[in-house]
């Protein structure tokens, strides 16, 4: 059985519910990582037609899963949610964007689920690169070394889907859509007995609508 995912950071799920509609009226994904919610669970959108896991808070953070068939929650929390899908085990996380303790806890914790489970398809919103193909020149010491370690030991324990050096995320304050000023932070990695349909898709239409997300949504297709 074959899946198509996506992963998005929305920016606020209530503000762009629209956009949402319209990603799974064109492209009917099973399942979808949503990053940066920005709603406490009290208010969160139930989208129809599929199953809705989330965490969140009020202004900040946030993720959700959604999916057409029922997932087995095994951790939840406002930054990452993993959850057994079929014979997978979905991570969709939203990674901390300032270095420091936090987020080095947050990468450590994350190392720790790859080592766990098996089948993984874990998406989300990295905060983090590669290396500087990843960074528009704007922003070329936005990420550390250490940083960047995460990046290649998840590299070494997983496959990626993205592509290095293509944006999924581009700067509000410069006119960054028009001008590709961004970063790649947005991405997909699969254990390797996983097969996969080519790289992940960047689905850039999205970010140029009326008041969108900052992020354009990813998609991977896996077989």
């Amino acid at each position: 059985m074959s899946y198509k995912i996506v992963s998005w950071n929305l920016n606020s799920i209530r503000i762009r519910k629209d956009h949402l509609r319209d990603l799974i009226s064109k492209h009917d994904p099973d399942v979808i990582f949503l990053q940066e919610t920005r709603v406490d669970n009290s208010k969160y959108p139930i989208i129809d037609d599929y199953n809705n896991y989330y965490f969140g808070e009020k202004g900040r953070n946030g993720v959700a899963i959604l999916s057409k068939h029922t997932c087995d929650i095994l951790f939840i929390s406002d930054r990452k949610i993993i959850a057994k899908y079929n014979d997978l085990v979905l991570i969709n996380i939203y990674a901390p964007c300032q270095y420091g303790e936090e987020k080095i806890t947050f990468f450590d914790s994350l190392l720790s689920d790859i080592d766990t489970y098996e089948n993984i398809i874990l998406g989300g919103d990295f905060n983090a690169t590669h290396n500087n193909k990843d960074v528009h020149k704007m922003f070329c010491d936005i990420y550390n070394d250490t940083e960047r370690e995460f990046m290649h030991t998840i590299s070494n324990k997983l496959v990626g889907l993205s592509d290095i050096g293509k944006f999924t995320w581009w700067d509000y304050r410069v006119n960054g859509f028009d001008n590709n000023i961004g970063l790649g932070i947005d991405k997909f990695f699969v254990s390797p007995n996983i097969k996969f349909d080519g790289t992940a898709k960047i689905l850039k239409y999205f970010r140029g609508l009326e008041r969108p997300s900052d992020h354009a949504p990813i998609l991977c297709q896996i077989l």
